[in-house]
């Protein structure tokens, strides 16, 4: 499982951003899916990291049009996302909330509800 984080912030007028990351964890499903709503931005971003070497694995921003199109950008709604874990099975990771938008743009970032899967579910 994956250890508990929490965070929440909104002010748009803010000029706050941060990071946040999970304790390392040991891939043992081939998916896993969570709920996110991003400003359209690349600095506002989900990623998977490697454990040892802290390389981005899987990353889905704000400005991926594969899973970010209207209605679902620019939005408040939580939107399903899916990562493919497969070719990353039995490493040790982290999971790391990045919000980097500082100024302008809506660039904060929300997310819910990241849970593993044997199988591809279906949304």
């Amino acid at each position: 499982t994956v250890p508990p984080i929490a965070w929440s912030h909104f002010d748009p007028r803010s000029e706050r951003y941060g990071t946040l990351t999970s304790k390392p964890f040991k891939l043992t499903q081939p998916w896993a899916a969570f709920l996110l709503a991003v400003g359209p931005f690349e600095t506002t971003r989900v990623e998977l990291v490697d454990a040892a070497s802290n390389a981005v694995l899987v990353k889905i921003s704000g400005a991926d049009t594969r899973t970010f199109t209207p209605p679902l950008k620019n939005t408040e709604t939580l939107t399903p996302v899916l990562m493919d874990l497969q070719p990353h099975q039995g490493k040790e990771v982290m999971l790391r909330i990045v919000d980097e938008q500082a100024g302008s743009g809506w660039g904060h970032i929300n997310f819910d509800d990241f849970r593993f899967y044997g199988t591809k579910p279906a949304f």
